[in-house]
């Protein structure tokens, strides 16, 4: 009977070990996890011979700890990773016994309690731990290390197993990778002087699109918390690298082996907003000149003004920092980011001879007339029968040429010249920038200068200029037209009148203000808002002005014109031109002042009796925003010496901030000045608002004061 059940026990632990080879245990935390579970079917009394089975077909490293931390057994790749002859559980090994061999990845010694073997005891797991075994001929082994807590069907821990793969190997890789990006990155002083020394972004990968080198330019696209770390994926270092479609880019141009190019790339990874850019991606040979390709060398020039604006070329004053000796291997490194910039660019010698131009320079020369200038020795434009002029029109010399000037030691920035060719009818226009290039020891020993023909813009910016003196003309007589200088006069009432225009007196406002006969002693009394500035602004203030006047002789109630004049301004004005206005029939005869506020500023009503001042309530909503708004009206009874002041809100608004004029101290002046001269009441309404303004309002300003005598 014994020897069947010894034989039964035998299949089990057969059956056992082929099923833990069929699940190609590994070393990670997921084969530990497995094995303990195949531990697990197993009786306490067949679990060691088992587990002994099961090691020892591991090609890992594997032992078996107690709660002792005593080593149970281990397999053939752990006797030689411990220099352990064959093993016998008596004397048992003890874990700290070895210890001493094995190190942190840094080389520290290892504490007890910082093993593996103790980690799992207390029930923690152990998940590629990497470590560092100093052998005795001195060398050294890297291990990555793994363990798991086997637990006994009550689920106390019994046992510890740990195993260990050697990755040596990978570290070895691993350091000669490093060593060869050093190496790579120290043959490149050179090119990261020359990287530095130029205005627009450079950015250097290896073929993993990982970070080798930026300049000063590119990092300053960035927020100053952004850290350029050597080795770092450009991904991690870019917002939305591959959002944007920039790692396609990157990658087309390493797995094509050609620059790849872009303009006006508009990116959204900037927390500013959109920006645009044009720049390349080329490929290049750092190491070996004949070599595989080794690197992507990314420049970027930022051109979001250009496109934003659309007023002006990018600006690029290229700084070029080098001597010929030092940067001739450098030189078709070089050459291919200069050919890659889409603005004209020349680089001369400190003599002012060209030395390098890119395909941009070329064609503008070509456009110019000057077929053979970029093969000349001097780059003199005297000499190609070309005269360059200053924009003022004096003849511009030699020595006042930007990239001349440049190399006495001055960067111009957006120098306007005119260039007349003897064969051409025309003259061209050019914006130039230019900037000394300095060598290693911070002499001066060329120029780079970057072109912009700007003709074009110009003649586009002259005929914006012509069309808008055009309009301003026609706006400032529409303006002059519907501004009440001549009022009639009211029995019984004196008025007083004041406008005052903008600082900048180029653009005509919306504000008026009108008084006319309606009928037998009744005036009507107006002073609006229109919305917006220039000649669409004069249109509709006259436009404005015309149909209250014709509505107010037909019907003068405020409750019947204002509804009228909403609906005709909603059906005749585009939705952003909106009005506001205050319309009053002033009854000379009774006394009475009744009106209608379409959502402008309140009028300050001075009562002469109770020698203060209050504000007249809106009564609805702005003229042409709504069809079929509804108006109410107040009437006021006016004695002797009761003032009513209408304004628009260049009076109220006058100041900056929150220092401004305000009605509070509006309501403050009119009482404390009632009984002076009316016109001096306006005068000095007038002058405060232009004192909180600092002399000149910021915006059109209208004031009508009427009082009763």
């Amino acid at each position: 009977m014994s020897n069947e059940m010894a034989e039964s026990a035998n299949i089990r632990r057969q059956a056992l070990c082929r099923e833990v080879a069929a699940e190609n245990f590994d070393g990670e935390i997921g084969s530990l996890t497995r094995l303990a579970d195949a531990w697990a079917k197993t009786s306490p009394h067949e679990r060691g011979a088992i587990l002994h089975n099961i090691i020892q077909q591991m090609h890992e490293s594997v032992m078996l700890v107690d709660h002792d931390l005593r080593v149970l057994d281990l397999n053939e790749s752990a006797r030689r990773l411990l220099n352990v002859g064959e093993f016998k559980t008596e004397p048992m090994l003890n874990v700290d016994s070895y210890l001493h061999s094995v190190l942190n990845i840094d080389g520290k010694p290892i504490r007890l309690e910082e093993s593996a073997p103790a980690m799992c005891i207390r029930g923690e797991k152990v998940e590629n731990v990497e470590r560092l075994q100093i052998m005795p001929d001195g060398t050294r082994r890297y291990y990555s290390v793994s363990g798991f807590p086997i637990h006994n069907p009550e689920g106390r821990i019994e046992i510890a197993l740990v195993m260990a793969r050697d990755i040596t190997e990978f570290h070895k890789s691993q350091a000669q990778a490093q060593n060869v990006i050093a190496e790579l990155i120290r043959q490149q002083s050179s090119l990261e002087r020359l990287m530095d020394s130029v205005p627009f972004g450079v950015i250097l990968l290896d073929t993993q699109l990982r970070l080798l080198r930026t300049n000063k330019a590119y990092r300053n696209y960035f927020d100053p918390s952004t850290t350029f770390n050597y080795g770092t994926p450009i991904d991690n270092i870019l917002p939305q690298a591959t959002e944007s479609g920039i790692m396609n880019i990157l990658r087309d141009a390493i797995e094509t082996g050609q620059a790849m190019q872009v303009t006006n790339f508009r990116y959204e990874g900037f927390q500013k907003g959109p920006t645009y850019w044009s720049g390349t991606a080329t490929p290049m040979r750092l190491q070996f000149r004949r070599g595989p390709i080794d690197a992507l060398a990314m420049v970027a020039l930022d051109i979001t003004d250009e496109i934003s604006a659309r007023e002006q070329h990018v600006k690029l004053a290229a700084l070029a920092e080098r001597r010929a000796a030092e940067i001739e291997a450098e030189r078709s490194h070089l050459n291919a980011i200069i050919q890659a910039i889409p603005v004209p660019l020349i680089v001369c010698d400190a003599e002012g001879a060209i030395t390098a131009y890119n395909l941009a320079a070329k064609k503008m020369a070509d456009d110019l007339g000057l077929n053979d200038w970029y093969t000349s020795n001097q780059g003199d434009a005297k000499q190609q029968a070309v005269q360059v002029f200053k924009e003022n029109g004096e003849l511009l010399e030699r020595d006042e040429y930007p990239h001349i000037r440049s190399l006495k030691g001055e960067v111009c920035r957006n120098v306007i010249v005119k260039v007349r060719n003897s064969s051409q009818p025309y003259i061209n226009t050019l914006s130039i920038n230019s900037a000394p290039v300095r060598d290693g020891q911070n002499r001066i020993s060329g120029a780079v200068a970057a072109i912009s023909d700007i003709t074009q813009q110009r003649r586009i910016n002259e005929q914006i200029e012509e069309n808008y003196q055009r309009e301003h003309t026609i706006a400032t007589k529409l303006q002059e037209s519907f501004l009440a200088h001549d009022l009639p006069e009211m029995e019984g009432f004196e008025v007083g009148q004041a406008y005052r225009p903008a600082k900048d007196a180029a653009m005509v406002g919306g504000d008026f203000y009108d008084v006319f006969r309606v009928g037998d002693n009744k005036y009507a009394v107006v002073m609006a808002d229109v919305a917006g500035k220039g000649l669409k602004s004069a249109v509709y203030t006259a436009m404005t002005k015309y149909i209250l006047r014709a509505y107010a002789l037909e019907e003068h109630s405020p409750e019947l014109v204002l509804p009228r004049l909403n609906d005709a301004l909603y059906a005749c004005t585009p939705m952003e031109v909106f009005v506001t206005l205050i319309y009053g029939i002033l009854d000379t005869q009774n006394r009475t002042f009744t009106y209608g506020n379409a959502g402008h500023e309140q009028p300050i009503f001075y009562n002469n009796v109770t020698k203060s001042a209050d504000i007249l309530n809106v009564t609805g909503r702005a003229l042409a925003l709504v069809k079929g708004s509804a108006y109410a009206s107040h009437t006021l009874d006016i004695g002797s010496g009761d003032i009513i002041t209408f304004y628009t809100d260049g009076i109220t608004d006058a100041g900056w901030g929150t220092n401004r004029l305000g009605q509070d101290r509006l309501v403050q002046m009119l009482e404390s000045t009632p009984d002076t001269y009316i016109d001096e009441i306006v005068d000095s309404i007038i002058g405060v608002a232009q004192e909180f303004a600092g002399g000149m309002l910021a915006d059109d300003a209208a004031l009508l004061v009427i009082r009763a005598l």
